[in-house]
């Protein structure tokens, strides 16, 4: 077993080791994300009857890096696997039962086909392995058999699957979930198997636009078998024991996928998909701490070293995909300490793996070895380069320090002083749970209807058990939950304003209202405003109007500031920048214990009593504001109809057909249009609250005084996903409750000029206006008429 014994070897893996946890890859920071990555794709699943899409790469794998890294962020990699209602078989089983290919005997193939669609009353494609590319399969159906998703056709040529099909079919949405509060501007380009999206934000300063996020999005077929390409990898013998045999099970047990995309060297390259194995993300789960650092440094060498060197059509001749490959075969095989104080020399024996890859012109698949991951493209003289520039390196290993990727660090540190290098550290660490949960308090409870995809347009028993069982998967979940509470309480409001809704129409089901009470009280230690209010909308109703009074000016009092959308993401980042002033000041092991209690409070467990008063005061930022006052919309849907004010029935009933108009291209799941909402801003959500109890009350006065305050709110700060005619709306309501008719009628022209619709509840005001004016009119006719007969009996009388 090959080891360093001297010391400076060992100092050497030591400070590489310090630089990588300072730029955000300690094991702590990549558990964290990894932790967060695995919980919300479980809850998004729980939330989406729709969801199918298979999130891989550095984000979900927790090795994006951190606030110290200077290198590449990483971009979003998404499987989406397509076509349900096609069953992919292997047909390498039919041809060694003795079926001719099917461009000799294409008759027979047609029957199997028709058979085994009749047998699965779905589709029926058959895979055929390339045995000229190992690893790639060309799918056969019958030719005269149409099929599409989304009216996409998929074209063939002589029964053969066309890959280019497939790059049509990725969903082309707005980035929303990533990209929250600014416009984007979204371009896509074919690369590989991948239709690349990008995003493109508007700078607040300048009208210039940059590129804010990339997603590589793969759509594929399910391949539901083990190819006969990778069964020798099951059986292989593995001198180092790893993978172990039960995690070889596990990987076989996830099968595979098809993805749209031919060898670059093949002259069947249009109609060849490649495969792809779901269980190499288990595999990677297993390498330990130093096999996943070498991993990531030959990530870095690569990005910062190597692809520099290489002209622009060269560039992805070398891919993150072949570093992952070279460490699993180092692994399985080389026979080397994979310990921390060993860093140095576990990375120069992945080095010279590489290189000898190179040297061969070979660089085998790590299950389908058959396949080398090296095309045509890798010329004699360009690995020549590459192999240079490896050898210089793997003589000087310690200038890995100087790339660009830790240049943050360099400079933060003075020369990679230890002492700064932990500080580094703890910083980083904080900074990571600080990010991603305003990332993620934005992504669910902002932007995305994951919340409220379960449900259905009228409240039912049904929906309440399902949020049910979804809540006891978020505070049972088997691993470790992050940002619990926050999730806890969201879907303790969904069940508590759904249940009273219930109640209402049903006033004789008592366990309706003790359901709806028990959760709806059980969110009243909530910090978000947004849960708050719907607390307060259900205490509306049950006239509890001092309650609804108190708990609307304490919000108010956390001062909701009236900020455009566009702008509250940005306001987020800046509080980053203010926690790092705040922790420079801290010494290193006051940011020890301050990691420990906000780390505890992110996995929702007991926060130690360690803190100083100063600490204490930001993890309450950490769990509340995170020194800004960020709003997050509050959402009432259809389905709680009758547990709000008239005023938001009224916007609720006008919904559907605008809500589907609006959104019709940015949220494709099938049941959206089953869940109309409103989103308010909690700003003009209080006012309204206390508007409507200071009347109910009877205090005019107060009333008056709320009233004022709405009036002299601007349309372009309050308003919520650019819906003007709501708060038009609740303009015209107020006024014309409060008297104010004259005001009430400038509110509802200004509605109605937006959106001139029946559909709009501006018209049925206007209804309203009109039936009173009516009735005015004829009453009025009426009293004429009767003074008018009373005029002619005293006439008649008189004469």
């Amino acid at each position: 077993m090959e080891s360093f014994d001297s010391g400076t070897d060992s100092r050497q893996s030591q400070l590489l080791t310090s630089v990588l946890h300072a730029a955000g890859f300690s094991s702590v920071e990549i558990e964290l994300k990894r932790r967060s990555s695995k919980f919300f794709i479980h809850l998004d699943e729980q939330l989406c009857y729709a969801y199918d899409t298979i999130y891989v790469g550095s984000i979900t794998e927790g090795i994006d890096g951190g606030l110290y890294y200077s290198g590449e962020k990483s971009d979003i990699d998404a499987i989406l696997p397509f076509f349900e209602e096609i069953c992919v078989n292997d047909g390498q089983l039919l041809l060694d039962k003795g079926f001719p290919k099917p461009e000799v005997c294409p008759d027979k193939w047609w029957y199997m086909i028709y058979i085994f669609s009749l047998i699965f009353r779905r589709i029926t494609l058959f895979a055929l392995h390339d045995e000229d590319f190992p690893g790639y399969m060309k799918i056969y159906g019958i030719p005269d058999i149409p099929f599409s998703c989304d009216k996409i056709p998929l074209t063939n040529r002589n029964g053969y699957l066309e890959n280019k099909s497939f790059q049509n079919l990725v969903r082309k949405t707005d980035a929303q979930d990533l990209n929250i509060t600014t416009e984007t501007t979204n371009q896509f380009e074919s690369n590989g198997p991948a239709v690349t999206e990008k995003c493109f934000t508007t700078s607040n300063f300048f009208s210039s636009k940059h590129e804010s996020l990339t997603s590589d999005n793969v759509p594929c077929l399910e391949f539901n078998e083990w190819p006969p390409c990778a069964t020798i990898w099951i059986s292989r013998q593995k001198p180092n024991g790893w993978p172990t045999d039960k995690i070889i099970q596990r990987v076989v047990s996830k099968t595979c996928l098809l993805a749209p995309v031919g060898h670059r060297d093949s002259s069947d390259k249009d109609i060849q998909f490649r495969l792809s194995m779901r269980g190499e993300n288990i595999l990677f789960e297993h390498l330990n701490e130093v096999q996943l650092y070498c991993y990531i440094l030959l990530k870095i060498i690569l990005k910062d070293c190597l692809r520099p060197l290489l002209s622009t059509d060269n560039k992805d001749i070398l891919t993150s995909y072949c570093m992952k490959n070279v460490i699993f075969w180092c692994a399985e095989g080389e026979t080397v300490d994979w310990k921390v104080s060993n860093l140095v020399c576990c990375l120069k024996v992945c080095i010279q793996k590489l290189m000898f890859y190179l040297q061969e012109n070979c660089l085998p698949h790590y299950i389908v070895e058959g396949r080398n991951l090296f095309n045509s493209k890798l010329k004699p003289d360009i690995s020549k380069i590459v192999q240079n520039a490896l050898l210089r390196l793997n003589e000087n290993i310690m200038t890995i320090l100087y790339l660009k990727s830790f240049k943050m660090v360099h400079f933060e540190t003075d020369d990679f002083r230890p002492d700064l290098l932990d500080s580094l550290i703890e910083r980083s660490i904080i900074h990571q749970c600080w990010h991603d949960k305003i990332r993620r308090l934005f992504h669910d409870f902002t932007t995305i209807e994951y919340f409220w995809l379960n449900y259905d347009r009228h409240a039912s028993l049904e929906s309440v058990y399902i949020y049910g069982e979804i809540l006891s998967e978020i505070e049972n979940y088997e691993g470790v939950t992050v940002f619990q509470n926050d999730y806890s309480l969201m879907i303790k409001s969904i069940i508590g304003l759904l249940s009273y809704s219930l109640y209402r129409r049903n006033w004789d089901n008592e366990h309706m209202m003790n359901k709806a009470m028990e959760h709806l009280f059980e969110t009243y230690e909530s910090s978000r405003p947004c849960i708050l209010l719907r607390l307060a909308t259900f205490c509306l109703i049950e006239e509890e109007f001092e309650f609804v009074l108190c708990m609307c000016s304490d919000i108010i009092r956390k001062e909701i500031k009236l900020i455009t959308p566009k702008q509250i993401w940005n306001l987020t980042i800046r509080s980053g920048c203010k926690l790092d002033v705040v922790l420079r000041s801290k010494e290193l092991n006051q940011l020890c214990q301050l990691k420990e209690a906000i780390l505890a409070e992110s996995y929702s467990q007991q926060v130690p009593n360690i803190l100083t008063p100063e600490d204490n005061d930001i993890l309450e930022e950490f769990k509340n504001g995170m020194f800004v006052n960020p709003y997050f919309k509050v959402t009432y849907m259809t389905a709680e109809l009758w547990a709000v004010p008239d005023v938001i029935q009224l916007e609720l009933l006008s919904v559907p057909e605008r809500l589907k108009k609006f959104n019709a291209d940015k949220y494709p799941s099938p049941k959206y249009d089953q869940v109309p909402c409103i989103r308010i801003h909690p700003l003009l959500n209080c006012y309204l609250l206390m508007f409507l109890s200071y009347d109910a009350l009877g205090k005019k006065t107060e009333r008056n005084e709320i009233l004022a305050k709405i009036n002299y709110l601007k349309a372009d700060d309050i308003v919520v996903e650019n819906n003007q005619v709501l708060f038009y709306n609740i303009l015209v309501y107020c006024n014309s409750k409060a008297g104010y008719n004259k005001r009430a009628a400038k509110y509802l022209v200004r509605s109605l000029k937006i959106f001139p619709s029946r559909y709009n509840a501006a018209f049925g005001y206007l209804k309203d206006i009109v039936l009173q004016s009516l009735t005015l009119i004829r009453t009025w006719q009426m009293l004429c008429n009767c003074n008018c007969s009373r005029l002619s009996t005293v006439n008649q009388s008189v004469i």
